[in-house]
């Protein structure tokens, strides 16, 4: 066996398309698998030594995206037109020869069998024929219907019907197709007659959690959240919800954890909304085990319902492992609404009133038999159906070989970042983006685009603005749009009720300890946790519920827990730890015993 992967994405561990891709790689025996990837450009692609030793082909796709153009009345037209022959043109010369060099690639290593990702118009567009080229069978790999990419990309409607139905043709032609929920392989089975299977987003056991079938006894409430934002309007009713409630759920104050690559829209104070960034799977399942509640949104829109309906979110599968209930806002059509009614591993909020989705989270609080239910349930439901003996079972049956490896063989396909072969890989993975004729295009219209809309704002302030007709006009209009921004910080200021931000947040285990401060201490500059619990997972919750966001947290000398360990614990949820001393002879003392490294030092006057 010789498989020929053809995607967009490499496996890579800092996107979401790439982890998956990953772990089905992981399977795959030694030298039995090889790469082409065309990829955007613009995508920062982190090269895993783990795959660096696998033959592999790195081309830059043609632009797929036409966001750029403008879309509003009067101008789409011309947009779409533009758009229309841009596309024609990427399809007659740029994909022409991107199938040519795939099919000498495959046949140089002898693959047996393409497996395609079907994700964007270029991968579409190759598929089948890479295939018939290198007369082998098609095994596809759908993570989304290509209708919601085509909106997503402002794809005018000609090419969006055409590629649609090289999209249905490279279905109809595979072998198996890989789906990304199991309504989706129902319909690609009842649809086109071909063999289908959920090929879903999984993890080790060792990731799962514990699950915690009671809210946690202290003053507040964590809501977590990982992945994009493609859920908006779910998004903005949540913290709408919380505003309303001023950020308060069963007389506890809320805060919400929010993981991924983007930082979440809307406004709303960053003690509340506290935005931890990217985080590898181990670390993002043990965030979300901390929280008492963890968030999926899915969008109700329904220009977008057949990806409610037959896509299925990642995300899903780490709450699932982090142990935790489950509260799944989108419509009733939803693959994930399906799951839970069978599972009964979450509530599902079907509605975008605020009022609606803060009554379920409420009734999820006080209701312990269901909290507890929907924990225990969802560790099942991870255990049952998304580990990675299930995927490797999944997997066999879309590529067709029953011969895949075992956990202790993982590591078959690793090359030493120090080797100059992964060197050069790496260079040109990081390079490839300024030998691409549409980056550099995009790129110089960006720029004309922020060059015209800095020139209009000119004109408008400098000139239209001064003359007699419109002066008092645009006088009255910034008037207003700076008292609106001045009125709209007070408000978020006194919901926050931020006094003023202190200088240092202290963790101690003695009460004793804060009676030694003194009367000279001002404690208004300090936020000073006393915390019994030698239970790190119970100190980082304090550190989350804390009303201010501060980026170092000091614990008293005497702490009994290992200093290196609070290191790496709070380290990821982006914090740095310090140690305050009694003296300087205590300190001395503590450094001749071991130095670490990255820790801040004080001593306590």
């Amino acid at each position: 066996m010789k498989i020929l992967l053809l995607s967009d994405i490499p496996p890579c561990e800092n996107l979401t398309a790439g982890l998956v891709l990953s772990a089905l790689v992981r399977f795959v025996p030694k030298e039995s698998i090889c790469f082409y990837i065309v990829s955007n450009p613009i995508i920062d692609i982190k090269l895993n030594p783990e795959f660096a030793n696998i033959p592999m082909m790195v081309e830059t796709k043609p632009n797929e995206n036409w966001n750029f153009l403008p879309q509003r009345r009067g101008l789409n037209k011309l947009s779409r037109l533009i758009t229309f022959a841009g596309e024609k043109v990427n399809e007659q010369f740029v994909v022409s020869k991107r199938v040519k060099d795939a099919i000498e690639f495959g046949k140089s290593q002898n693959v047996d069998r393409v497996w395609a990702v079907l994700q964007g118009q270029t991968t579409i567009r190759m598929a089948e024929a890479v295939a018939k080229g290198l007369e082998v069978p098609l095994h596809t790999h759908v993570w989304d219907p290509f209708s919601w990419w085509a909106d997503a990309h402002a794809l005018d409607r000609v090419t969006k019907n055409r590629v649609q139905k090289q999209f249905n043709k490279a279905i109809k032609a595979s072998q198996f197709v890989a789906t990304a929920s199991k309504p989706m392989a129902e319909l690609y089975h009842s649809e086109f007659g071909v063999n289908s299977v959920p090929v879903i987003a999984s993890h080790p056991i060792e990731l799962a959690k514990s699950p915690v079938t009671e809210l946690t006894n202290d003053e507040g409430i964590l809501i977590g959240m990982a992945g994009q934002f493609y859920a908006s309007k779910e998004w903005e009713c949540l913290i709408k919800m919380l505003e309303c409630s001023n950020w308060r759920l069963n007389n506890k104050k809320v805060k919400l954890i929010v993981l991924g690559p983007q930082k979440p829209p809307g406004e709303y104070l960053d003690t509340n909304v506290k935005y931890l960034g990217w985080k590898d799977q181990k670390d993002a399942a043990y965030i979300l085990s901390l929280c008492d509640i963890l968030y999926c949104p899915y969008p109700f829109d329904k220009k977008l319902k057949e990806v409610s309906t037959f896509s299925f979110p990642s995300k899903f599968v780490l709450y699932l492992a982090a142990g935790r209930p489950i509260v799944f806002h989108g419509p009733d059509y939803a693959s994930p609404t399906k799951y839970i009614a069978d599972k009964h591993c979450g509530v599902v909020v079907g509605s975008l009133l605020p009022t609606t989705l803060y009554n379920t989270l409420e009734n999820l609080i006080n209701d312990r038999m269901l909290y507890s239910n929907c924990a225990q349930k969802a560790q099942e439901a991870f255990i049952n159906d998304f580990t990675l003996n299930s995927l490797r079972e999944c997997f066999a049956r879309f590529i067709g070989c029953a011969e895949l490896v075992g956990d202790l063989e993982y590591n078959q396909h690793y090359l030493s970042s120090e080797d100059s072969k992964f060197k050069e890989i790496e260079h040109r993975i990081a390079n490839r983006k300024y030998s691409s004729f549409s980056y550099v295009a995009h790129n110089k219209l960006i720029l004309a685009k922020e060059y015209i809309f800095k020139t209009r704002e000119w004109l408008r302030k400098k000139v239209v603005s001064r003359m007699p007709p419109f002066k008092r006009f645009y006088l009255e209009i910034d008037y207003y749009n700076q008292e609106v921004k001045r009125l709209n910080k007070i408000i978020m200021f006194q919901n926050g009720k931020v006094s003023g931000k202190p200088e240092l947040l202290i963790i101690t285990q003695s009460k004793l300890w804060i009676d030694g401060l003194g009367d000279e201490f001002d404690r208004t500059k300090y936020i000073i946790i006393l915390s019994e619990s030698n239970s790190i997972e119970c100190l980082i919750r304090k550190c989350l519920l804390i009303d201010y966001d501060i980026s170092t947290v000091y614990f008293d000398s005497n702490i009994s827990l290992d200093i290196e360990t609070l290191k790496n614990e709070f380290g990821k949820i982006g914090k740095k730890i310090g140690i305050i001393f009694d003296s300087n002879n205590n300190l001395e003392s503590f450094m001749k015993k071991k130095a670490h490294v990255d820790i801040e030092y004080l001593v306590k006057k």
